[in-house]
């Protein structure tokens, strides 16, 4: 196959990707009704007992009474809501930098996620994470 036309292929994805993006432009962010909602369809025993969203409303940490020693994840990717039901295994690690912690994955498909978050919420999600993982997994970077 000629170069030029891979090449004026892989231009023309490009720009229609583009002009997509600018065309329909996600509106709707995460909020505590969708994270439930999406959640609930995902895993329909959970039980919540806490939600925390950030900043961005791009991703958000459930707290989960059921099942027991697991949290939720719910990830705004495009039009889509992604969700995770999240277990002592599938947190290698953790490091909370100043209004954002990054959440490292034992998943090839998700390798690490960062929150931004306020100094409250801050603190409900390293507690959060913290009590999914050892002590040895939790790492505060200064």
């Amino acid at each position: 196959m000629d170069p030029i036309q891979i090449i004026g292929s892989l231009v023309a994805i490009m720009v229609v990707a583009f002009m997509a993006s600018r065309m329909f432009p996600v509106r709707t962010m995460l909020d505590e009704g969708r994270v439930r909602r999406n959640l609930e369809r995902y895993e329909p025993s959970a039980r919540f007992s806490d939600i925390l969203i950030s900043s961005d409303g791009t991703v958000a940490l459930a707290a989960l009474n059921s099942p027991a020693d697991s949290l939720g994840l719910a990830v705004q990717m495009g039009d889509r809501v992604v969700c995770r039901i999240l277990t002592k295994a599938d947190i290698r690690a953790f490091v909370a930098n100043t209004g954002r912690v990054h959440v490292k994955f034992n998943d090839f498909t998700q390798p690490t996620l960062t929150l931004v978050l306020d100094t409250a919420t801050e603190k409900k999600a390293l507690a959060l994470l913290g009590a999914l993982t050892s002590q040895k997994d939790q790492q505060h970077a200064a």
